[in-house]
């Protein structure tokens, strides 16, 4: 009995393992299951101590995979193929959008398509998607930044800003 036990925690932590591989979620619930059935058996077959002893080993066996598999995996080839290692930052040309269209807050530029209500428009030779509050605004029409939010830019007529 005590290797049917011990073969089905090995299972199961393997299955777990394997969650990192396979993701879904089918692999980890049979290995969860797997680990559950041989706590359970352990406590039918042993003692408590002995029973208790198989717990803690799991759960530190458990932990110790965790651990390693967190300090050690990110360094493996098959993580190379999986983790992307490469920064998204401000040296390599990356700003987030928000910040780069807070700037552009009460710039003129010319709308370079029909806005109905979005569209293209330029401010000094920047190309940028824009919206109006629902105006139509036809392509060569003055326009001014109002407002920006995350990627949305809002545009009004130069006009008939007060």
């Amino acid at each position: 009995m005590l290797w049917m036990i011990v073969v089905l925690m090995v299972l199961g932590l393997l299955f777990l393992f394997l969650e990192v591989f396979l993701p879904g979620g089918v692999t980890g619930i049979i290995g969860s299951v797997m680990l559950l059935v041989g706590v359970i058996l352990s406590f039918v077959h042993f003692d408590e101590v002995q029973a208790f002893s198989i717990l803690v080993g799991t759960v530190l066996i458990s932990v110790m995979i965790m651990v390693l598999g967190v300090k050690i995996f990110p360094r493996t080839r098959l993580a190379g193929r999986i983790i992307l290692r490469e920064g998204l930052t401000r040296d390599r040309g990356y700003t987030p959008s928000s910040e780069e269209h807070e700037s552009l807050v009460g710039l003129s530029g010319v709308a370079i398509s029909t806005l109905r209500p979005s569209g293209i428009a330029d401010f000094d030779g920047r190309r940028v998607d824009v919206v109006t509050e629902g105006d139509f605004i036809r392509e060569g029409e003055r326009v001014v930044v109002v407002g920006a939010d995350g990627n949305r830019v809002v545009v009004e007529r130069q006009n008939s800003v007060g």
